[in-house]
């Protein structure tokens, strides 16, 4: 059993794999680290981080097991085409290096998670991209930097795009504001790399999915990608 473990701002997201299939997925808040505990075993576990201070306990913990955290240094499959390779998420770099496996080596990789991040694959070199805030962030600061704007919950599409209360025009302004920023910066980089498939990811990605403009859907790319490593 192969444990791959992706450490993001929000939340930290375990993929169970045997013979190199998914077969448990969960997911445990970033805050709640130290409550981290294992009931199967585990005979190697793949760890990639954006938090660094999960990183020690987490050596720690799998001190006991063929255990590897994940840097630049372990993308082989893409060239990285970048000066500071070390300062790239490693999520991102793992996302692309993924994609160029499944997908082919030109890709646009949509990960909705804490950040909004635009990854482009050109030709299985690594060119770079865009990082936007991201929606659950978006609705969390709109509440704590205004006097009267309420913390929403926005689990599903709005039914409509003109909000008659305060709320439903938050919602529909995170949601369709942000399928509109996709769809916008998706046709802008569709120019730079005109082939590429555009791939969403990430926990907002089944939410948009009915208003962005990608050709592939796929939660697990992450994990998936982990576990080639």
């Amino acid at each position: 059993m192969k444990l791959c473990l992706d450490a993001g701002n929000t939340s930290i997201t375990l993929g169970f794999f045997e013979n190199d299939k998914l077969i448990q997925k969960s997911t445990l808040p970033t805050d709640d680290y130290r409550k981290f505990r294992l009931t199967q075993k585990i005979d190697r576990v793949v760890y990639a981080s954006v938090v660094p201070r999960l990183d020690e306990y987490f050596a720690r913990y799998f001190s006991q097991t063929n255990f590897t955290r994940l840097t630049y240094q372990h993308i082989k499959n893409i060239r990285i085409a970048l000066p500071k390779k070390s300062e790239i998420g490693i999520d991102r770099l793992v996302n692309a290096s993924g994609a160029a496996v499944f997908y082919g080596g030109s890709a646009v990789i949509i990960d909705l998670g804490t950040a909004t991040t635009f990854c482009v694959l050109s030709q299985n070199v690594y060119r770079g991209g865009l990082i936007c805030p991201g929606l659950n962030l978006t609705r969390i600061v709109l509440h704590e930097k205004t006097a009267k704007l309420p913390l929403i919950e926005l689990k599903s599409k709005p039914p409509q795009l003109i909000g008659n209360s305060t709320v439903k025009a938050m919602q529909s302004g995170i949601y369709y504001g942000y399928a509109a920023l996709i769809n916008g910066l998706v046709a802008a980089l569709q120019k730079k790399v005109p082939r590429a498939k555009i791939i969403a990811t990430g926990g907002y990605a089944e939410l948009l999915a009915r208003d962005i403009n990608v050709d592939i859907i796929d939660t697990d790319l992450t994990l998936k990608s982990l576990n080639l490593f």
